[in-house]
């Protein structure tokens, strides 16, 4: 257990802190070369928050989940476990959602964090209708049109499970066939979630797919989502997404960011 300190540059004059919450764990194989969810998290989107002070806490692994007053904004990562699983780090982190939420101290949900906002506010989360979902995922940037243009955006996924319902107030600004809710901004509560993962290089998507094709991923379909790999993601139109949610930015900015990477 422990609590990892890593700075963006360059030095801003008032630091925001930003805590990681790592609720999932890499495979060890795959750790040792592309590091954990928060560090990959870290590494997205230090650049659009220079100066900030991230802080990663291992909930998973027995860190005590803060209280919503200790940090300016939360990320919490992905996982294997289920929002639906009997834990209490999972319970306490539906609490901090909530209390983030009624103070509107800004935080942003990736694959597990997703669905855990969504069900600490309201929304439902089920296991995809069409199984499971992972390899390099398109999206349609939802109030991004312009001039009758649909925008899209493309990020890599891993998952079985996705919200399949919004909580009320949630905007929609992400959406696919097989992820209808894949991006919702809770507006007036600072709240922005995905189910997708912008912080995997599609070097570790690669590893990971790899790596569980037969278990649990059917090997054929495993095969598919690697044959998605040949394009790279957007990765910076993310980052500064997420950086606009987490310094307060409306859902005007967020938008505009997922559609051009223009910063907030």
């Amino acid at each position: 257990m422990s609590n990892t300190e890593q700075q963006g540059q360059p030095h801003a004059a008032i630091a925001l802190r930003i805590a990681v919450l790592e609720t999932g764990t890499t495979r060890p194989a795959l750790r040792e070369a592309h590091g954990n969810y928060p560090e990959m998290l870290i590494d997205l989107i230090s650049d659009e928050m220079p100066g900030t002070l991230f802080t990663s806490i291992s909930v998973v692994n027995g860190d005590s989940v803060p209280d919503a007053k200790e940090y300016d904004g939360y990320v919490i990562m992905g996982s294997r476990h289920s929002v639906h699983d009997d834990f209490p780090w999972i319970s306490a982190l539906k609490k901090l959602s909530r209390d983030c939420a009624e103070r509107a101290i800004p935080q942003v949900g990736i694959c597990f964090g997703h669905q855990l906002i969504a069900e600490a506010l309201g929304g439902r989360v089920e296991h995809s209708a069409n199984g499971w979902i992972a390899g390099l995922q398109t999206y349609s940037v939802l109030g991004s049109q312009d001039h009758g243009d649909l925008v899209t955006v493309s990020s890599l996924a891993y998952h079985q499970e996705q919200v399949v319902e919004a909580a009320a107030g949630a905007r929609v600004v992400l959406a696919a066939d097989s992820c209808p809710l894949a991006g919702l901004v809770y507006e007036g509560k600072n709240a922005f979630s995905v189910q997708c993962h912008p912080e995997f290089r599609t070097a570790y998507a690669s590893g990971l797919i790899q790596a569980t094709s037969g278990d649990p991923l059917e090997p054929a379909f495993a095969e598919q989502a690697l044959a998605t790999l040949t394009t790279p993601p957007h990765r910076q139109r993310m980052a500064r997404a997420i950086a606009a949610a987490l310094t307060g930015d409306d859902t005007v900015s967020i938008v505009r960011a997922l559609a051009d990477g223009s910063p907030a």
